[in-house]
């Protein structure tokens, strides 16, 4: 699934709970950015809930194009909780503003 992305996002749709892979409540613990071969960024994250998928570890990453929603992301934030909606890019986890994704207030 290939998302075109500008200056904002171009959805056709949202992934929500039906076309996502996984769908978890977890609090991010790392984020990298990848430079290579393209730009992303690696998120961490600490599974608190697991609503669907099969998701054996109590830790995951998933990836996003940016880290704000101009650039198709989400701004994620180290010690944040997130409700995370997956799908699969070239064997990569990836998630981003065509997601359901939302932060979770504590």
């Amino acid at each position: 699934m290939k998302f075109d992305c500008g200056f904002s996002c171009d959805c056709n749709s949202i992934i929500g709970l039906k076309e996502a892979k996984n769908v978890f409540v977890g609090k991010v613990t790392s984020i990298h950015k990848i430079e290579r071969p393209y730009i992303r960024y690696e998120i961490k994250f600490s599974v608190s809930k697991v609503i669907k998928g099969k998701i054996k570890t109590r830790t995951i990453v998933v990836n996003t194009p940016s880290l704000d929603d101009g650039g198709c992301g989400i701004p994620f934030g180290v010690n944040e909780t997130y409700e995370v909606y997956t799908y699969l890019e070239e064997t990569l986890l990836y998630t981003g503003d065509c997601t359901a994704s939302k932060k979770l207030e504590e």
